[in-house]
Parts: structure tokens; C-alpha cells; sequence
């Protein structure tokens, strides 16, 4: 599989209907890029980090079951075992 065979667009589907608790939150660019890993059969864990300000996202995270390590420098390593 090649790069190019991966599409990760988000189609959209009208108007939302309930509103977002994520409101003002900024995601990512279209010119900006997500890395991800080509085989995921070799992907045991997920982290990443998050500015400990932000408040939504660690409501998210926490909520899908992503482990939180406490605060360093105003950001907070949130992971997740597979």
C-alpha cells in the first residue's frame, strides 16, 4: 500500500445537529500532516501529548479511555495500550 492509497478526508454531512463541547478548538490543516504508521499489526500503544490548558481535548481523550500522566512543563502525555 502507498501513501497515496490512503485517504484520511473527513466527508461532510451537512449541518451538526448537536452541539460540540469542542467548540474553538483548532484540529488540524489541511496543509498539515498526521503521521501515521503504515502497519498498524505492529502498533502495541498510542501517545501523544496535549497542553495541559487544554481542557476539551483531555475531557476527550480521558473519555475514550486514554491513560493521563500528570502535568510537565503545561503538557500533559496521554497514552492508550492497545
Amino acid at each position: 500500500m502507498k501513501e497515496d492509497d490512503i485517504d484520511f478526508r473527513v466527508s461532510r454531512l451537512g449541518e451538526c445537529q448537536i452541539p460540540s463541547p469542542l467548540t474553538g478548538v483548532r484540529f488540524v490543516n489541511d496543509g498539515e500532516h498526521v503521521l501515521y504508521h503504515s502497519d498498524l499489526e505492529g502498533v502495541k500503544s498510542l501517545w501523544g501529548e496535549v497542553l495541559a490548558e487544554n481542557v476539551p481535548m483531555l475531557g476527550l481523550v480521558k473519555k475514550m479511555g486514554f491513560a493521563l500522566e500528570p502535568p510537565e512543563e503545561g503538557v500533559r502525555r496521554v497514552g492508550m495500550v492497545l
